[in-house]
Formats: structure tokens, sequence, C-alpha cells
């Protein structure tokens, strides 16, 4: 139910399963959700790993919890997570929310090419110094 209006709004949607054994594809990844179900662990640990699996890729993560919980919400936060939706979710707010998030991730590889510029600028004035 998550995917349709994501989809709708012209965002590609790649289902990765909690706990699957094959790594998940960030590289183009505007941000990643996670349905939280009725295992808030399971979706922590999903977020820890994938969290270490995107390095160094700042790829926003969006959890959609299954009832409004001040307590679920602190532990998607607490793993990692970097905005927490409840159900049920307005799709148009869902929409809002994954564009905002993919906004954040533009302006973060922007700093991160921008990091990769100073760096090389840096290499050449040391060795032209």
């Amino acid at each position: 139910d998550l995917a349709g209006p994501l989809e709708a709004a012209g965002f590609a949607v790649a289902a990765h399963r909690l706990g699957a054994a094959d790594r998940a594809d960030f590289d183009h990844a505007q941000a990643a959700i996670v349905a939280v179900g009725d295992s808030a662990p399971a979706a922590a640990a999903q977020t820890r790993l994938w969290r270490l699996e995107m390095g160094d890729r700042p790829v926003p993560v969006l959890w959609v919890l299954p009832f409004a919980s001040a307590e679920l919400a602190a532990a998607g936060l607490d793993a990692g997570a970097d905005a927490v939706l409840a159900r049920p979710v307005e799709p148009a707010v869902l929409v809002a929310q994954v564009a905002a998030l993919a906004r954040q991730r533009k302006r973060a590889d922007a700093l991160v090419a921008r990091r990769a510029e100073v760096r090389d600028l840096n290499a050449r004035l040391q060795t032209a110094y």
C-alpha cells in the first residue's frame, strides 16, 4: 500500500524483505523506507545493517510504523531512521515526506561532490607547494 502512491508520484520502488540475505542496492536510491510490521527489533536490525551497507552514501531512511507509538518512533530514530510516519499514512503526506528526503539526498550528494573537489584541489596545491 506504500508503493502505489510513490510510483504514481514518479518514484521508482524496489521491494526488499526485512531480514533478506541479499543486499539492497542503494547506489541510485533516493530514500529507503522500512515498513515496520509486528517486529520493531527486526526493523531496527535491518536499519542498522543498511546503514553499514550504505557506508558514506547519504541515503535517508524513513520508518513507517503500524500505529502511532512514541516508543517505536524513538526506536526507529535510534536505529538510524531520519524520519518516522505512523499508519494510517495519507498518500499525499507519504509522497511529500519521501520528496523531502529525496531533496536531502540531493543536497548531501552535492556536498559529497564538493568535498571530492576540495580534496583534489588540496592534493594539487600540496603537489605545487
